[in-house]
């Protein structure tokens, strides 16, 4: 769908200038409103007129679809004001971010978009305007490389321009920017990527163990800080002689700017959190989209007084899964959460190809990360983020094998009509491999007395309960 190509690439640009430092931020934050509003349109039409909505791989999406937009009708009536609804709709298009997978899970439509982030905005907007980009933020603006891109560094191995991009990006992120997260990031991105030179056996092995700490570790944390019995953001930070010793460092994003490298930076936030939730007894079913925790912060008291608020509150905070919590309500963060299970588990135990299985790795690693930032906003580190969710989710991608996604993957940095001898050398052997298996399986069933498979149905492997998969190249 070309619309959807081009308010994407409108977005990644918008989102872009938000970080240039001679511009104004709050004029840029409405400016941004104008594609994400788009996008999500788009999206809705795409979903229902593909059908989506009813599609098994979805159930979890569609039922928290609902549940958001009940909270989205309630907040609707809960606001006050010029300012009230403005911060209204910039909640709505935060909790609807998800909506992404709902197109990211189309072989066709990520193709599309990958490419169309390939092709005009990384070589381009990134070239003539990182220069006004404080470095620390450029982290936000090249996530489809260190989100996806970077955990394939096997695949890419023999297309060098692809690789020195990537390569250099991770470097970049990982020296060169002071902030925890991006840091975090990278390290898992880089182990994941060397893990898929490990032994196959011993690679998912791995996955699986991991894949049960990142669901297992929050939860047992969240109840001990809740306990009082042990805080987890202590641990960042350094004691000295029983004070504890800040280091800050000064990034380049402005005169002001300091990220604490070591100071715990959360706990402030889930008192705020619990403690409104307490307070105003919406635990259940949150405050509804568009209102916020109670915030005591005095520049924020000034503010709403300034701007007629009967209500002082924090709308998003840092913490993506907290803020799920507050708008929606426990049953929100349940449904929210059983998104990103749903994904991780099918594409880890129902998927024929090991990209699959570690990018369900990185879907529960990014769960485990929401409780510690992965702030909601329809922008592209959204969109990398529910990438890894739309492909983990899609049956199209479950069903590839190694072969295919690798062709499949190269195919992002082709122009799309061309391919490579070496593609096309692949997709041959796999064309005769699957037509010698098919003949087989025919002869087995005639000899079987059975009858023979349709014609021109493609073998499916021995034991699997999989669908059969017919060989394509993606299309854009």
């Amino acid at each position: 769908m070309q619309y959807l190509k081009w308010v994407f690439l409108i977005l990644c640009v918008t989102d872009a200038l938000f970080y240039v430092n001679y511009l104004n931020l709050r004029t840029m934050g409405i400016v941004k409103l104008v594609p994400q509003v788009a996008l999500i349109l788009g999206i809705l039409a795409f979903a229902f007129s593909k059908h989506l909505f009813s599609k098994p791989h979805f159930r979890m999406a569609t039922i928290f679809l609902l549940w958001a937009t009940f909270g989205i009708l309630r907040g609707m009536f809960n606001v006050q004001g010029y300012w009230g609804y403005r911060g209204w709709l910039g909640c709505v298009v935060s909790v609807l971010s998800f909506l992404w997978v709902y197109v990211l899970a189309s072989p066709g439509m990520s193709t599309l978009m990958l490419r169309t982030w390939n092709r005009y905005f990384a070589p381009f907007f990134l070239l003539l305007c990182s220069w006004a980009i404080p470095l620390g933020r450029l982290a936000f603006l090249l996530t489809p490389v260190s989100y996806f891109y970077g955990a394939f560094l096997r695949i890419l191995q023999k297309n060098k321009w692809p690789l020195i991009i990537v390569g250099v990006t991770l470097v970049i992120l990982l020296f060169g920017i002071t902030n925890r997260s991006a840091v975090l990031k990278v390290i898992f991105i880089l182990g994941l990527a060397l893990s898929l030179w490990f032994n196959r056996q011993i690679a998912e092995g791995l996955y699986k163990l991991s894949h049960t700490l990142f669901y297992f570790l929050p939860i047992l944390f969240l109840a001990l800080g809740l306990s009082g019995t042990f805080n987890i953001f202590k641990v960042f930070a350094e004691e000295d002689t029983g004070s504890t010793r800040v280091k800050e460092l000064v990034l380049e994003e402005g005169a002001s700017g300091k990220d604490q490298l070591t100071t715990d930076t959360r706990t402030h936030i889930y008192k705020q959190v619990i403690r409104s939730a307490q307070h105003r007894n919406y635990y259940l079913f949150g405050c509804s989209v568009g209102r916020g925790h109670d915030w005591n912060v005095k520049s924020d008291i000034k503010a709403a007084r300034e701007h007629g608020l009967p209500y002082v509150e924090r709308l998003q905070d840092e913490t993506g899964l907290p803020n799920i919590f507050t708008w929606l309500g426990i049953v929100g963060l349940i449904l929210y959460s059983g998104l990103f299970f749903q994904a991780s588990w099918l594409g880890l135990y129902r998927s024929r190809n090991i990209y699959v299985k570690a990018l369900a790795v990185a879907v529960a690693f990014h769960w485990l990360f929401g409780w510690l930032e992965e702030s909601n906003n329809f922008a592209p580190i959204d969109f990398s983020l529910f990438l890894l969710l739309g492909l983990c989710l899609s049956p199209d991608f479950r069903r590839m094998s190694d072969v295919e996604f690798r062709l499949w993957f190269r195919s992002l940095f082709t122009s799309g009509k061309k391919v490579s001898p070496y593609d096309k050398f692949q997709v041959l052997k796999l064309l005769v491999v699957l037509k010698v298996a098919q003949r087989l399986s025919q002869k087995k069933a005639e000899a079987a007395g059975g009858a023979a498979p349709v014609a021109g149905a493609a073998a499916t492997p021995a034991g699997s309960n999989l669908p059969p998969v017919t060989p394509a190249l993606p299309q854009s």
